[in-house]
């Protein structure tokens, strides 16, 4: 995964799932402006009752007026939800349940 490390310090970011501050404490961002963190997980068990793909996001970065950052999460090729923006300490959590095999 190429990303680099923005804090390590407690965070309590208000959200529904509770995230550890562990959790919250190794964010990542890309090194550069339009790069892609990429991850790439293999399952060799399978479960006929679906994956279940959680993500969560937070803007840690307090960002100029004239700045903007949009996420847009893909799995397989395909987005995963529709490109959104997360509120400065405020969590964002997608979450998606995959029927298929996943090698």
């Amino acid at each position: 995964m190429n990303h680099v490390s923005i804090t390590t310090s407690n965070v309590n970011g208000n959200d529904n799932f509770r995230l550890p501050s562990a959790v919250k404490a190794l964010p990542a961002i890309t090194p550069s402006t339009g790069d892609a963190i990429e991850i790439i997980w293999e399952s060799s068990v399978y479960f006929p009752d679906g994956y279940h793909i959680y993500m969560h996001f937070e803007e840690l970065q307090l960002l100029e007026s004239n700045e903007t950052r949009i996420i847009g999460v893909k799995f397989n090729g395909e987005f995963f939800s529709k490109p959104f923006q997360p509120d400065f300490l405020s969590a964002i959590t997608i979450f998606k349940l995959i029927f298929q095999w996943i090698e």
